[in-house]
Order: C-alpha cells, then sequence, then structure tokens
C-alpha cells in the first residue's frame, strides 16, 4: 500500500515526524474492524509507536533528534544548557500551525531553510494529549500548572537576548508570546 503525507513544510530533517508515526496509525485504521473507532486508542497507539520506532532504531529520527533541533535553536551557547529544559517544556505543549497562517508570513520554496521553532516541533503533542486523558480532578494539574507560571521566567534569557538574527526574530517573537499565554494558563 501507498501513504501520503499532507503538509507544505518538510524538509529531510522533518518529514520523519511528519510522516511516520501517523502513517501506522491510518494503516491500523484500515486493518481494524470498522467497528473500532475510539479516537483514544488511536492516539494512544499513535504515541507508543511513536516511542517503538525510535527505541527499535529503525532509522526514523523524529524523536531522537527533537532535543537537537530545540538545542540548536537556542544560539546562545552560554546559556543553552539553562534554557534547553524550559524551552523544551513549552514545544512539547504545541503543534505546528496550519498551513495558511505561515504561508502569510513568507514565500516558501524548495531552498527555503524549516529552521524555526514550529519545524522543530512533533506533529502531534503527546503531553496534551495525556493532559486531556487526566480526570478533571487530577492532583497533578497543580503542579503542571504551576510550572508552566514559572516557565515563562526561566525563558527569559531567550526573549532578551539582543544578538538574535533577523530569521530567529521573527519566530522568537512569536514563542514569546506562547509562553506568556502559557505562564497565563498557569496562573489558574
Amino acid at each position: 500500500r501507498q501513504g501520503c503525507m499532507w503538509s507544505e513544510y518538510v524538509s529531510q530533517d522533518t518529514v520523519d515526524s511528519r510522516l511516520w508515526p501517523r502513517s501506522f496509525v491510518i494503516a491500523e485504521r484500515f486493518w481494524s474492524p470498522y467497528t473500532i473507532d475510539a479516537e483514544k486508542s488511536f492516539n494512544k497507539r499513535h504515541f507508543r509507536m511513536n516511542h517503538l520506532l525510535d527505541k527499535m532504531q529503525t532509522g526514523v529520527t523524529h524523536l531522537s533528534t527533537y532535543k537537537l533541533k530545540l538545542e540548536t535553536l537556542l544560539t546562545n551557547s552560554n546559556k543553552k544548557h539553562v534554557l534547553l529544559h524550559p524551552f523544551i517544556i513549552l514545544a512539547d505543549l504545541c503543534e505546528p500551525n496550519g498551513m495558511g497562517d505561515r504561508s502569510d508570513t513568507h514565500r516558501y520554496n524548495a531552498n527555503t531553510p524549516l529552521t524555526t521553532f514550529a519545524d522543530a516541533l512533533q506533529s502531534e503533542s503527546e503531553t496534551v494529549w495525556k493532559l486531556e486523558n487526566l480526570p478533571i480532578d487530577d492532583k497533578r494539574f497543580r503542579d503542571i500548572f504551576q510550572a508552566w507560571s514559572l516557565n515563562h521566567v526561566r525563558l527569559q534569557p531567550l526573549f532578551d537576548n539582543s544578538e538574535k538574527n533577523k530569521n530567529q526574530q521573527l519566530w522568537v517573537q512569536d514563542v514569546e508570546q506562547i509562553s506568556k499565554n502559557l505562564a497565563d494558563i498557569g496562573q489558574i
């Protein structure tokens, strides 16, 4: 059988995260009886397959290079070790935006480097999926929200960095707003 990927912004560095985990889940859906349609179970298998692909060392590198891609975005080598963990917390809660918003900001072609925050993200957020499946009265929400409220402060050196190049300035502004929004949610 053949598979298709619906995405405009893909490079050799991002194709694994955009194609493989979803393809396995779609294939499984086609092979499953039509009576099995629970979205939660498909998402659960999607993330399980995500980790299995990485663990089996199949050559699919979407998880093993995820943190490396995020680290590469942090240009201040003196602060990478301080910024990486809060940057990962933020990235784990984000998903790349649809094609419309992105194509309005820049004219893309095959030679355009895909090196922004959105390009480093996983196609689906496992963290968000797990949160959506926690019981509403789960005690872990308090700790999670508290961590979110502090995360923006920990990322402040990224936003204050005056050495940003033009390309980085564009995505850092968006990331700063996302980080502020997350901190606001954490105050709930």
